[in-house]
């Protein structure tokens, strides 16, 4: 690399990114339902953009690190965010198919790691993509309009630093779905970026077919975004979706595995993308939906969720899944990738539902219980 980086410098850098939203998370959820949406969101895109284009001034590791650690202090500002501009923009019956729609652009990080080599220098590619962040950080703060302090009566604004952290430790159901939730993370991060090389070492592909698979199942997640939140919304439920899907996202990911190399692995390899991406598109909604939540402290709830996305992310394929395939093979550890969500299925039976059907007769049952002395 020009930087004159080691390999092991290189991976700290970007490792930075990762580990530093865990903690950011929080706070940007936090902020958002203190000072509002567009605010802290245009902040944290604000902090991302600069630092993607200072890397340009490094000279060396450490300014790299640094400029790495501030870029990941910015996506953990921003990202949390996302439920919470939902809650507040959209009335319950469209927050699915917004945050399907605002989940696809996960896929957008998949496509910039396979575009990257057509660029002739990393100094070429901060240049576009940190213009390309310049221009949306700009039209957000044109374009982006801050909600009223009140939506349906519940205040979402001026929420206290204390009083927001407290509430998510407090509630049962976003325990289970966080643990939930990094299995599933996880799982789907391993399966990015761990899959083309376990390919290449347990079934000899070449590096080029083994990254297609992956790009096959980036293209089952663009699908699955979408159709899983629509489908879930249509029918009432969100559970059942959420689990059957993670259980089929492994199964098929076991499938895919068995049959690579061969013609079949080719054409199963779309499907563990597109069970697997409605599991973060429906777990979104949650904080959302959940009554402990709502609009009010659906960024602080947000802020967990993504916290548990980068623990996830950065936890289980190099200490859990890498330690299995060297110590016991390959096809177990393909299996404890399969069997991670099943657990992750299971975990989630205690969450409370809060598909349509389950909200439409919560508010059913607090009307009768307003009506009830008047009668």
């Amino acid at each position: 690399m020009q930087l004159g980086l080691t390999t092991s410098q290189f991976y700290m850098a970007y490792t930075a990114v990762a580990i530093l939203p865990i903690v950011m998370c929080m706070v940007g959820g936090t902020l958002a339902d203190r000072f509002g949406v567009k605010w802290t969101l245009g902040a944290g895109a604000a902090i991302a953009t600069a630092a993607a284009l200072l890397r340009l001034t490094a000279t060396g590791f450490w300014p790299f690190f640094l400029f790495m650690a501030l870029l990941g202090v910015g996506y953990g500002v921003m990202f949390p965010n996302l439920p919470k501009f939902v809650a507040v923009w959209f009335p319950a019956k469209q927050v699915a198919i917004a945050t399907g729609i605002y989940m696809t652009g996960a896929v957008a990080t998949a496509t910039a790691l396979s575009v990257g080599p057509a660029f002739g220098s990393w100094q070429a590619a901060v240049i576009v993509m940190g213009i390309l962040m310049a221009v949306a950080t700009v039209l957000w703060f044109i374009l982006a309009r801050e909600r009223p302090v009140e939506v349906a009566g519940v205040r979402v604004l001026g929420v206290p630093f204390r009083e927001g952290l407290a509430v998510a430790p407090k509630s049962k159901n976003m325990w289970w779905t966080g643990v939930s939730y990094f299995f599933t993370v996880g799982v789907i991060m391993a399966w990015i970026g761990g899959l083309p090389h376990f390919l290449e070492v347990s079934k000899g592909m070449s590096p080029s077919a083994a990254s297609m698979i992956p790009a096959l199942s980036v293209l089952g997640f663009l699908v699955g975004t979408l159709f899983w939140p629509i489908l879930s919304e249509k029918v009432g439920v969100i559970k059942p979706f959420y689990m059957v899907g993670v259980v089929m996202t492994g199964l098929t990911g076991v499938l895919v595995y068995y049959t690579a190399p061969g013609i079949l692995c080719w054409v199963f390899g779309i499907l563990p993308g597109f069970f697997a991406r409605g599991g973060p598109a429906l777990i979104m909604q949650l904080p959302i939906h959940l009554p402990e939540f709502g609009p009010r402290y659906a960024g602080n709830a947000g802020g967990l969720l993504f916290s548990v996305y980068h623990v996830g992310s950065f936890v289980l394929l190099p200490f859990m899944f890498t330690p299995i395939w060297n110590t016991f093979g390959a096809y177990p550890a393909a299996w404890f990738l399969a069997g991670s969500l099943i657990v992750a299925a299971a975990l989630f039976v205690p969450v409370l539902e809060v598909g349509r059907k389950a909200r439409g007769a919560r508010e059913k049952q607090l009307v009768e219980a307003v009506e009830a002395p008047m009668a």
